[in-house]
């Protein structure tokens, strides 16, 4: 898994337009050198009603911001602290960071991880990229689901699973994209240039079917099939 300090962090929005909505709920839980160093969550005030259709989706109610909403600059305060000197990942990270940033929240980070084209990369054969799809194909627990915390502790178990995925791709394959990471400014490949390798030579194909073991796929993908102009790799960039 990473050694260098990450934060995996969830938005709940009171829509998805960063422009116009607000942040209503966040949280977020930090690792340093492989562990768990802290979690925070917090409810966010706002001060208009929430669309009909948020309660629906996240379960999130007026009464639950009126209650226990805390005031924006001072959750805003913790993010950036939480964030500093760190990579930040999430699943669709674009969303995220979007609203973090139409915040004008500011992100001294390591980078942006997201979770969606490691997992494009490393399980091509999922049937759908959702958060809660993966987490049932894997066999994760995600509870609270549109819930911050709950799709934090979902996406957390995701990357975990994905760098394991990462380490055990064939080091001919490991080799190739590090050298061709090493010219690019995608974030998300520092965990290929972070995995171990530490299997022999022919390694473990990606693209075995979620569940089987290693080795098992019909059809494993080769370096090229990942890093030429119209492979997997370049697809999910």
């Amino acid at each position: 898994m990473l050694n260098k300090p990450f934060v995996v962090l969830d938005l709940e929005t009171s829509g998805t337009d960063p422009k116009k909505d607000d942040i209503i709920e966040v949280a977020m839980i930090r690792y340093e050198k492989g562990k768990e160093v802290k979690r925070y969550d917090a409810l966010i005030k706002i001060n208009y009603k929430l669309p009909k259709i948020i309660p629906i989706i996240t379960g999130i109610t007026d009464e639950d911001l009126e209650k226990d909403g805390q005031d924006k600059g001072l959750v805003f305060e913790e993010i950036e602290e939480m964030l500093d000197g760190a990579y930040m990942i999430a699943h669709n990270i674009n969303f995220d960071a979007g609203f973090l940033k139409a915040n004008k929240l500011k992100l001294d980070v390591l980078g942006f991880i997201d979770t969606i084209p490691l997992a494009q990369i490393l399980i091509p054969d999922a049937a759908s990229y959702s958060l809660e799809s993966l987490s049932d194909d894997l066999g994760i627990k995600h509870v609270n689901k549109h819930r911050a915390m709950g799709d934090v502790e979902a996406t957390l178990e995701l990357f975990k699973h994905l760098c394991s995925r990462a380490d055990e791709l064939p080091k001919s394959v490991i080799d190739e994209m590090g050298s061709c990471l090493k010219r690019s400014d995608w974030d998300s490949g520092v965990i290929f240039e972070n995995a171990t390798a530490k299997q022999s030579p022919i390694g473990s194909p990606i693209g075995s079917p979620i569940g089987s073991p290693t080795g098992s796929t019909n059809s494993p993908l080769e370096a090229s099939d990942i890093l030429k102009k119209d492979g997997i790799l370049n697809k999910c960039w």
